[in-house]
């Protein structure tokens, strides 16, 4: 029997509540092949402008006159240091030999010395780099844009002197621990600038994402700045757990980067997706007035999830469009402006 476009519509109508699940997956696999992997995600020329974007800012004096020496700050979070911050109630898993015994003895309850931290800034940039990151339908693709906002804010890091740690949220995981200098700086933008690797069915995104994050809590130190460039595809609430404990010692923030079209159905009529994630094709109506509002509910409803997870982690979350300025977004959300 013949799919008539009556039947079609019965089923579109049917799925369309995940149809921007699908359009964040879109595109052929051999569109990607070709568009994202290969070649660099920032040519050489607009690297030197972002570099002179930064210089310019710096030169200007938006930042401090004089850069902080490493190990001239001190850190906003208190753990073991040099200098007496205050005494608190003692928990299990807290090292004896930071007792006060002096306030022990005059409670009655054991109390514990807690101590400000001398440090050398730290920068820990983790850049999502999966399958759903390759993706756009205006300006540039999710991954590329957040290849130049990790640059931008590379480069500050490094004019302010602080030491810049990244983990790669791909296939591979790989992590560089925080490092100053301008030999780890330009390996930390070398890797940011390498073509997003392909798509490698052998491989459990998703477990390689949650083993990269685990470790980042061993590699970015207290009172690190940690910053996650993403679209927010992995983010379950399995993490909200993870994302509170970094935040409760780090200052967290993430760039949730998206695509018009993930959060506004195109009226292009009937289309076909390609699911990238598990190879899936998929079909919905852009011209139903109906398939859109599903459409655009669904996808208010999944950003809410997200905002109010992250929230309640403790972690500040910025939106950014593959359109936006990556200078302006950045400048303006994500540098600590004196």
């Amino acid at each position: 029997m013949p799919i008539t476009r009556t039947h079609l519509r019965k089923h579109v109508h049917r799925v369309a509540i995940q149809a921007w699940h699908w359009l964040v997956n879109t595109r052929a696999q051999a569109w990607l092949q070709s568009s994202v992997t290969g070649r660099a995600l920032v040519s050489d020329e607009e690297l030197l402008t972002l570099l002179h974007q930064v210089q310019a800012m710096h030169a200007v004096g938006r930042r401090h006159a004089m850069q902080p020496q490493p190990g001239e700050q001190l850190s906003p979070f208190v753990g073991r240091g040099s200098d007496f911050e205050e005494a608190r109630s003692y928990m299990p898993g807290d090292d004896l030999r930071h007792m006060d015994w002096r306030a022990t003895a005059r409670t009655g309850k054991p109390y514990i010395k807690v101590y400000r931290q001398e440090r050398q800034s730290v920068l820990h940039l983790v850049v999502d780099r999966g399958a759903t990151m390759r993706f756009a339908t205006r300006g540039r693709l999710k991954v590329a844009q957040a290849a130049r906002m990790a640059m931008l804010m590379t480069l500050d890091a490094h004019l302010m002197n602080e030491a810049v740690g990244l983990t790669l949220l791909d296939s591979g995981g790989e992590t560089l621990r925080p490092q100053s200098g301008q030999a780890a700086i330009q390996t930390v933008i070398d890797h940011l600038n390498r073509p997003a690797p392909p798509r490698d069915d052998s491989v459990d995104y998703l477990e390689a994402v949650n083993a990269s994050l685990a470790d980042i809590e061993l590699l970015a130190p207290t009172g690190a700045r940690m910053v996650l460039l993403t679209d927010g595809r992995f983010i379950k609430s399995q993490h909200l757990a993870l994302f509170a404990r970094l935040a409760s010692s780090r200052e967290v923030s993430v760039v949730q980067i998206l695509d018009v079209a993930e959060t506004r159905l195109p009226r292009v009529g009937l289309v076909r997706w390609l699911d990238v994630v598990n190879g899936d094709m998929h079909v919905a109506d852009g011209s139903d007035p109906e398939q859109r509002r599903r459409f655009d509910q669904a996808a208010r409803e999944w950003l809410q999830t997200i905002a109010t997870l992250l929230e309640q982690s403790g972690v500040r979350l910025h939106q950014c469009s593959t359109e936006e300025d990556a200078w302006a977004f950045v400048s303006r959300n994500l540098l600590h402006h004196e």
